[in-house]
């Protein structure tokens, strides 16, 4: 144990010295770090303050003499990372003394006295202690651990720098640190600045004696020191390569520096626009792209806000202003092609910062001719006087969305009227407007090589200059017009749809649909006059969605979408109403649909009638006429809301007469089947359409009249009078008793008292054994089943049916003129 306090200070300070010797005569990493570890947990325990061997004083030796020539880097950090940790290791020693023994036996060379080892450990102290204040490697008992790993860091590399030029041969000692946000604030704003700065200018250019060391630039104090060491390259050589563009440049080097230094702009916006000298001698379009370049690469930053580079963003907006008036406002100064170029690059460069779109105002009278003079940039931004300050001074989104719409618009009117900034703002500011006549200028001459240029110009030119809400909408309306009769639909869709009131121009485009739809030759859509009116159902589709539309209007686009719908669908049939012409969209909407003398709605299914009629076949087409049919009855606004399922019926009813006329009894059994069950579904009857089921009850196949008669066809011929039975039974069974349809029923049921004879005529005969002997099974079972069951359903419709009256013979004489007779027996033969 330790006797005394004179003691504890020697064994102290000989420990002190032993930990010296150790890092300088390369005693192992490993025996370091014991050495490290057993210390902490000796001075934990003991009851006195130790003068030598604190954590601090470690630090420094470790600081001061543990060398790359020794150990590694890895293996120093190492050392920092056990002297900060928190929990306490176990310990192989019971007190300092051991320790102290334990280095004499690793041949350390130690003084032998007392007062030598006090005065060497003194010593000692006392010139690391100064060592690490001149690397700025002070701690404070408040320090936590990543401060105190930070601070040693920051010591060694500047410490380091003065032997090793290349910043990356550092990395190793950076590891602890990754997730320490003020070393990473560090590390990129001065290290890799740096780095990128020595690979790329400082080691290609060693003989250069305006490269700056490592360590000559970690002792710079300011922003301005290190921004001027590290602009340098950009200066002289940023035409040269794409490693030193400014884009890269201010991106992997003067931005990182910046956000170091507090996010402070000061340095870079007057290299940028207080002391242009670096921009002497290019063409003019050249200083707008090393601005653009600038902010792009200031604007890509994500951890630099708005409000952070705003200053930048004002010299710029002043800038674009003060040279636009004073020094680009003739082409005797600037050409076109260079003038071109700046405005291109004006709106590039305003296009990458996000923005509101509102536009900043000035009075109408801000100024006379001729701008006030101003002897230098910085005059013309601070002078209270400058009436275009408000658009520049304290930027917003605002003052950006200004200036953009002030160049685009100079972009669009300069080849046609040389419209420049100077040229804007005494047009939009200044009392003598001259805007009609500048109007007129641009407009005249439209045609369909030049129109979207001009009227592109137009529009932007109206936008900007003139403010009378009723002057605009005469300009715009005219406009409108023109385009619409020239077939600009695009132009006027995509410029000037919102430029008026909703039903104004509806009424516009109304108008050109009409001329184009009532001069339409066919009902192709995609060529001709049609295709017009198609454009302009397009145009007032979207236009539909406008809350300020009237609903009558929204209702008639609805129907126009649904006319062409039909019309699509139409167009491949075949539809003739006057002889040699065709059929033509005017045609359908004028004779077909509801008119003041006639609404019945007879008219639309004629139209239906003329397809079947024309286009043989086409009641295959049940769905697709159907959909003509529909959409058709909601453009005419037939209301079918009473009796939703009547024109669907009369539909199918036609397509079940057209389908007899084509001999096709299959197709007209099978739909009747269709529409039978829809009736037992719904509870309906069926008086409306009785004729179309006796008509198919009536059907006669001209094959029966033909000569040779075989077994085959006495088959088909059986079987087809066994659903005509089957059909006139059942249609019976759904045609309800009235003073109307008791005729009905009379008719129906001496037809299917007619076919029953037939039926049981044809199996009182011989040839029914043969017939069965040709026919499986199933079959037989299936015609014997439907005879029994429809026998019986047609005794008990006897019975009712020999109540009705028998005011039958007029109803009947109407089947003779339905284009019908043949197949319901008016030409029978005998």
């Amino acid at each position: 144990m330790i006797a005394s306090v004179d003691d504890s200070t020697v064994v102290d300070a000989t420990i002190y010295i032993g930990l010296v010797s150790a890092l300088t005569q390369n005693l192992s990493a490993s025996e370091i770090i014991q050495i490290i570890n057993d210390l902490r947990v000796q001075l934990n325990q003991s009851t006195f303050n130790v003068q030598y061997t604190s954590v601090i004083h470690i630090l420094e030796l470790v600081l001061i003499y543990a060398d790359p020539s020794s150990y590694s880097l890895d293996s120093v950090i190492k050392f920092v990372e056990t002297l900060t940790k928190e929990e306490l290791p176990s310990s192989e020693f019971n007190d300092l003394e051991e320790i102290k023994n334990w280095l004499s036996t690793k041949s350390i060379d130690i003084p032998n006295h007392d007062k030598s080892i006090l005065k060497t450990a003194s010593a000692i102290l006392t010139d690391t202690t100064a060592q690490c204040q001149h690397l700025s490697f002070i701690l404070s008992k408040h320090d936590t651990k990543q401060e105190i790993i930070f601070k040693f860091v920051k010591a060694k590399v500047l410490r380091l720098s003065h032997y090793y030029h290349d910043a990356k041969s550092f990395q190793s000692l950076f590891k602890p640190l990754q997730n320490y946000e003020p070393f990473k604030l560090w590390y990129n704003g001065l290290v890799q600045s740096y780095i990128y700065y020595w690979d790329n200018y400082g080691s290609l250019n060693d003989d250069n004696n305006q490269v700056v060391l490592f360590k000559d630039f970690l002792n710079l104090q300011s922003l301005q020191d290190h921004f001027t060491i590290l602009i340098y390259p950009v200066i002289h050589h940023s035409y040269t390569s794409n490693k030193l563009s400014i884009e890269n440049w201010n991106t992997h080097v003067i931005l990182p520096l910046i956000h170091y230094y507090g996010d402070d702009f000061e340095p870079l916006h007057s290299w940028l626009f207080l002391n242009p000298d670096h921009l002497s001698g290019i063409h003019p379009s050249k200083k707008y792209q090393v601005w653009k370049h600038t902010i792009q690469s200031i604007v890509q930053t994500p951890y630099l806000q708005f409000d952070n580079f705003k200053i930048i963003i004002e010299y710029y907006l002043a800038s674009c202003y003060y040279f636009a008036v004073y020094f680009e406002n003739d082409e005797k100064k600037v050409s076109s092609v260079e003038l071109t170029k700046i405005y291109d690059t004006i709106i590039e460069t305003l296009d990458l910062i996000t923005t509101e779109k509102k536009h900043i105002e000035l009075s109408s009278n801000s100024f006379k001719d001729l701008f006030p003079v101003y002897d230098s940039l910085q005059e013309f931004i601070e002078s209270n006087t400058n009436p275009i300050r408000p658009l520049f001074i304290e930027p917003n989104g605002s003052s950006i969305a200004t200036l953009k719409e002030i160049v685009t618009t100079c972009q669009e009117l300069y080849p046609i009227n040389r419209l420049t900034i100077s040229k804007y703002l005494h047009l939009k500011y200044s009392a003598e407007p001259m805007k009609e006549k500048e109007v007129l200028q641009i407009f005249s001459g439209i045609n369909s090589n030049n129109s979207s240029q001009l009227l592109t110009s137009v529009d932007s030119f109206i936008s900007n200059f003139i403010n009378e809400p009723k002057e605009s909408t005469k300009i715009n309306k005219l406009i409108i017009g023109r385009l619409l009769f020239s077939n600009f639909f695009d132009l006027v869709e995509s410029r000037y749809s919102s430029k008026i009131e909703a039903n104004e121009y509806f009424e516009l485009v109304l108008e050109k649909y009409w001329d184009s739809f009532n001069n339409a030759s066919n009902f192709n859509e995609k060529i001709g006059k049609l295709h017009d009116a198609a454009k302009c159902v397009e145009i007032l589709d979207k236009v539909s969605n406008r809350s300020d539309l009237s609903q009558v209007n929204k209702h008639l686009i609805i129907r126009f979408k649904h006319l062409f719908k039909a019309m699509a669908n139409m167009k491949n049939f075949r539809i003739a109403v006057e002889k040699n012409k065709p059929f033509t969209p005017y045609q359908l909407v004028n004779n077909f649909g509801p008119s003041e003398s006639n609404t019945d709605q007879i008219q639309t299914l004629h139209l239906i009638n003329i397809i079947l009629e024309q286009n043989p076949k086409s009641y295959v087409a049940f769905e697709k006429l159907y959909r003509i049919l529909n959409d058709l009855l909601i453009y005419f606004d037939i209301d079918t809301s009473k009796n939703s399922t009547y024109y669907f019926n009369k539909l199918k009813s036609a397509c079940i007469e057209s389908s007899l006329i084509d001999n096709n009894f299959t197709f007209a059994y099978e739909k009747c089947l269709e529409l039978l069950q829809h009736y037992q579904k719904n509870d309906d009857d069926l008086n409306d359409i009785w004729l179309t089921f006796y008509q198919v009850g009536k059907y006669i196949s001209p094959s029966w009249y033909e000569d040779d008669i075989s077994d085959k066809k006495e088959t088909e011929k059986v079987k087809i009078w066994l659903q005509q039975r089957e059909l006139l039974s059942r249609t019976l069974e759904f045609t309800y008793h009235s003073d109307s349809s008791s005729d009905n029923s009379k008719v129906i049921l001496s037809q299917w008292d007619r076919i029953n004879e037939q039926i049981e005529e044809y199996y009182s005969q011989s040839r029914l054994d043969n017939l069965k002997q040709s026919q499986t099974s199933n079959q037989l079972r299936t015609l014997t089943d439907v005879k029994e069951n429809i026998g019986n359903l047609a005794n008990e419709i006897i019975l009712d049916a020999t109540a009705t009256t028998n005011n039958a013979s007029e109803k009947i004489s109407n089947l003779f003129v339905s284009g019908l007779g043949w197949a319901i027996g008016a030409n029978q033969h005998h």
